[in-house]
């Protein structure tokens, strides 16, 4: 069995996800003093909140909106460690938001990022690195990333990342214990709407990610995930009728892609030494809409025409990928438990003609298996 979700990478993914917060210039940056006996521990209890807003009456091209929150971050490639610990409170929340509205106009080549992320560790995967103990929790936190397009009469190019992500740790070896908790909120939403006499809406990619509790390492001796509270995931897209003659040739909704993912609980190593135990008994909710809201002309098939739209919607809870499960000690204990409730949706409400187009709900829990093999 291959434990690879709709195509998704989890490990390359959580890779680049630290990559994409552009902290480097806040995290520790050499291994000056670092080694076996280090002790590293990181507390979060207050606010952030990183805002871009644009409002505008005419047409706009070129532009490019970025926001990031990040808290309890180590970086130190190559160095080893005794106890790491990171813990976010109930106080922490965090909001990345980007507003970008035109009354009139339209929005060519929009590009909005926001980012919110808590408790991440990436000490490399060298061999002979290594740490004791792992502790990190976000517990009662809640992450909001937002990003809104508003249009008068049409959309052409238009880029959507929102992430969240809690609890996530790279490494090489853990000698004793990775223990990571989440009792918290997670919002990722993409959101693109035209107004009541809108026009048409082409070459969108909007995605929105939710990621609690990620583990990529080589070797660890006993592992324990728990998440709990909710994650939503959700892309929304509206378009109306573009016979006015500036419409594209094709469609009114034409090259649009929705990716909605939540996930939870995901164990990324080589071996399994000991013992690994996963908990997923939250709430996840991917969801992608795109939506009609124009007014019928006639003949009425020419109206609210899609063509080329896929909408991808995928929760995972409890997922490990392991090459080999030795067991040393002749014991060795692999215990998944969800009561999750997962919900993955796509919707279309359109109004004239359909062509190519492709919807994919996927809900997984409780997965073990072997990493796919290298093309």
């Amino acid at each position: 069995m291959y434990c690879r979700i709709s195509g998704i990478n989890w490990e390359t993914e959580m890779k680049s996800l630290v990559v994409t917060t552009a902290m480097s210039a806040v995290l520790l940056s050499t291994p000056a003093f670092a080694g076996d006996e280090t002790d590293i521990t990181q507390l979060m209890s207050g606010v952030q909140k990183a805002l871009n807003s644009i409002a505008v009456n005419h047409n706009n091209t070129g532009i490019e909106q970025s926001g990031t929150n990040a808290a309890n971050l180590i970086s130190w490639d190559g160095a080893s460690f005794d106890d790491l610990s990171q813990s976010a409170t109930g106080a922490t929340k965090q909001l990345a938001k980007n507003s970008a509205s035109t009354t009139y106009g339209q929005w060519n080549d929009l590009t909005q990022g926001a980012v919110n992320l808590i408790n991440s560790i990436d000490i490399g995967n060298a061999s002979g690195v290594d740490v004791q103990t792992v502790m990190q929790n976000a517990i009662g936190t809640d992450q909001d990333a937002i990003n809104v397009a508003q249009y008068g009469q049409w959309v052409d190019g238009v880029a959507q990342n929102a992430l969240n992500a809690a609890n996530l740790f790279t490494g090489n070896d853990v000698e004793d214990l990775i223990e990571q908790k989440f009792d918290a909120s997670q919002l990722a939403s993409n959101d693109i709407s035209g107004a009541d006499n809108n026009e048409w809406a082409r070459d969108i990619e909007s995605i929105a990610t939710n990621v609690v509790n990620s583990i990529s390492a080589d070797d660890i001796e006993e592992a324990v995930q728990i998440a709990k509270g909710n994650q939503a995931a959700s892309n929304y897209v509206n378009f109306g009728n573009g016979d006015t003659g500036f419409a594209p040739s094709t469609a009114d909704l034409d090259n649009v892609i929705q990716t909605a993912m939540s996930a939870a609980n995901m164990i990324t190593i080589d071996d399994l030494d000991g013992s690994s135990s996963q908990t997923a008994s939250l709430s996840q909710l991917s969801e992608n809409v795109a939506a009609f809201t124009g007014a019928v002309s006639s003949p009425a098939h020419n109206a609210g025409r899609v063509s080329g739209l896929t909408q991808t919607a995928t929760n995972a809870g409890n997922i490990m990928t392991a090459n080999s499960l030795p067991s040393t000690s002749g014991v060795l204990e692999v215990n998944q438990v969800s009561s999750a409730m997962q919900t993955a949706t796509n919707a279309l409400a359109g109004q004239g003609a359909l062509n190519n187009v492709t919807q994919a709900a996927t809900n997984v829990a409780n997965s073990v298996g072997m990493p796919a093999p290298s093309l």
